[in-house]
Formats: structure tokens, C-alpha cells, sequence
């Protein structure tokens, strides 16, 4: 019985030796050190062009180097061509910059112009200088012609030689205010034509501007008609209304009432005669179809009547249908 005990207790000793053995210290896991990011670098997005302002001629219309017909004249634009617009001449607009292939840019009255965009979008460009008119005076240079002083004869005397130099000096002193007199009145001459250039183009000026008033009062007259003839002509063009094409489809007593879509027609009216009657309103709908029964041994007629904002009626064909 001790062997046994003793046994036992020996192999017990063996196996927690074993389990000691086998238990080892649990080892550090590496840390892992995570590298910084990349910096990332945004690429901006591109700008889309923006589209060009595009404007038409509506009659032949001539460009000028500024924004008066007082500066130079570059060409002219031929009715209805195409041209792009760069930008205004003021908040108001009353001159717009345009470019085309086959003349330098120039500027134009906006009044001579189609536009298809908003000229309050567009932007406000530097105008250069107005001319500056120089006018030059004509000099007018006198020319005296010398005066031949008569050679004295020898003198007989001492007092004709003194005679004779006294009628010398009175000479030139002659010459002299002969020359004060008429530079005096060269510099009158010359004083009153640069007045009366400077009068002349004075009034030159005033011409010119009246004209040009009255030149942008017949164009903005000019394109406020037009204006108006283009928007009787687009309420003309939206009120226009077409007439629908009906057709019936029977089923029995089921009758089917169907018709095209009309261009402009907010809704439709269906009108039905019985056994040769008066027409009567059925029903309208915006749609472009509508149920209906016809009892036995009855004769109906439909017809379709399209309207639109503008109040024009327009009546489709009419169909007859029979029940025995």
C-alpha cells in the first residue's frame, strides 16, 4: 500500500515539473510605428471658358475706334452677321466692345444691335480717350522789300554833307516805323484768323453734336419699334394652336375617344350629339383621351375642341359611331 502511495506521489512531482517547464514568459510584441501620412496635394478645378456673348447686326451698322462717332471709323457691319461682345462702355451699356475675324475690335451703339443674354452680365470696359481737334494758324510772314538808300554825292561843303546825313536818318527812321506798322498789323491778321478757326470749330462741334443727338434718338426710336414688332410677332408665334385628329374605338357600349397631342393646348373639350341632336359638352381634361357609353340603338357624334393660354379654339374632325 506505501509502494502505491509513494508511486502515485512521484509521478504527481514529475508532472507539475513538466507543466512548470512548459510555461514561458509571454514575449513583447514589437509596436508597430505607423509613418505619417502623404500630404495630398488638390488639383484646383480648371475654370470652364465661358461662353461668348454673341449679338447680331439688324442693320448695316459702322464700328468706330471709341465710343462716339467722333472717333475714327474702322468698318461696318454687315446686317444680320454675328459678332462677339467683350464688354460695356458704362452700367447703362449705351456703347458695347465687339470683335470679329476680319477687322480690329471697335466699339458699336448698342441700339445697333440683336442681343441674346442680359447686358447686365456683361462687364464694364475702359473707354479710351476722346479726340482732341489741334488746329494750327496760318503765319503770315511781311516781307519789306529793302529801300535802297541813294548814295550821297561828295559833298561841296560841310553843311551839304550834314544836309545830306540828316536826309539819311530821317530815311531809315521812315523804314523803321514802316516795319513797326505793318508787323503790328501782321500780328492783328494772324490773332484774328486763329479766332476765327477757334470760332469755326466751335460751331464745327456743336453741329456734330446736335447730329449725333438726333442720329441716337432715331436709333433708340428705331429699336424700340423693333422691340416691339418682335414681341407681337412672339405672342403671335405662342398664341398659334393647331387643330387635333380624333378616333373611336367601340366596345360594345364602351366607347374609347382618343386624339394627338396639340402643341400649345392646355386642355381639351369633348362635345357629343345623340341621334342627330345638339352637340353637348361631355367632359374636359387635359389629357388626350376619354371613356364614354352609347346605349343600343343610338347614334352618337364626338368632336374634340383644343384650347390654349391665349383663348384660340380649335376644333378636330367628327366621328360617328352606331349601337344596334
Amino acid at each position: 500500500m506505501k509502494r502505491k502511495f509513494w508511486l502515485f506521489f512521484l509521478l504527481f512531482c514529475l508532472l507539475l515539473t513538466s507543466c512548470e517547464n512548459t510555461v514561458t514568459p509571454t514575449e513583447n510584441l514589437p509596436i508597430r510605428t505607423l509613418s505619417p501620412q502623404e500630404t495630398v496635394t488638390l488639383t484646383p478645378t480648371p475654370t470652364l471658358t465661358d461662353t461668348p456673348f454673341l449679338a447680331s447686326a439688324y442693320e448695316s451698322t459702322p464700328c468706330f475706334s471709341g465710343t462716339s462717332v467722333e472717333y475714327q471709323w474702322v468698318n461696318t457691319i454687315e446686317r444680320g452677321k454675328i459678332v462677339i461682345v467683350l464688354g460695356k462702355s458704362s452700367i447703362l451699356g449705351e456703347w458695347l466692345l465687339i470683335r470679329k475675324d476680319d477687322f480690329p475690335d471697335c466699339w458699336v451703339e448698342r441700339s445697333k444691335l440683336v442681343l441674346n443674354f442680359d447686358i447686365a452680365i456683361l462687364p464694364v470696359i475702359s473707354t479710351p480717350l476722346p479726340p482732341t481737334a489741334t488746329s494750327t494758324p496760318t503765319n503770315h510772314q511781311v516781307v519789306i522789300p529793302p529801300t535802297k538808300t541813294p548814295k550821297p554825292d561828295t559833298p561841296q561843303n560841310g553843311q551839304s554833307g550834314q544836309a545830306q546825313t540828316a536826309q539819311a536818318l530821317t530815311a531809315q527812321a521812315a523804314q523803321a516805323q514802316t516795319a513797326q506798322v505793318l508787323t503790328a498789323q501782321a500780328a492783328q491778321a494772324q490773332t484774328a484768323q486763329v479766332l476765327t478757326a477757334q470760332a469755326a470749330q466751335a460751331q464745327t462741334a456743336q453741329v456734330l453734336t446736335a447730329q449725333a443727338v438726333q442720329t441716337q434718338t432715331a436709333q433708340a426710336l428705331t429699336a424700340q419699334a423693333a422691340q416691339a414688332q418682335t414681341a407681337q410677332a412672339l405672342t403671335a408665334l405662342a398664341c398659334t394652336l393647331s387643330a387635333p385628329t380624333l378616333s373611336v374605338n367601340q366596345n360594345g357600349q364602351n366607347v374609347r375617344l382618343s386624339w394627338n397631342s396639340v402643341t400649345g393646348a392646355t386642355k381639351y373639350e369633348v362635345h357629343r350629339s345623340v341621334n342627330n341632336g345638339e352637340f353637348n359638352i361631355i367632359g374636359s381634361t387635359p389629357d388626350t383621351s376619354m371613356d364614354d357609353t352609347i346605349p343600343k340603338n343610338t347614334t352618337h357624334v364626338y368632336f374634340v375642341v383644343a384650347i390654349n393660354s391665349c383663348g384660340i379654339r380649335k376644333e378636330s374632325n367628327k366621328v360617328e359611331i352606331t349601337r344596334q
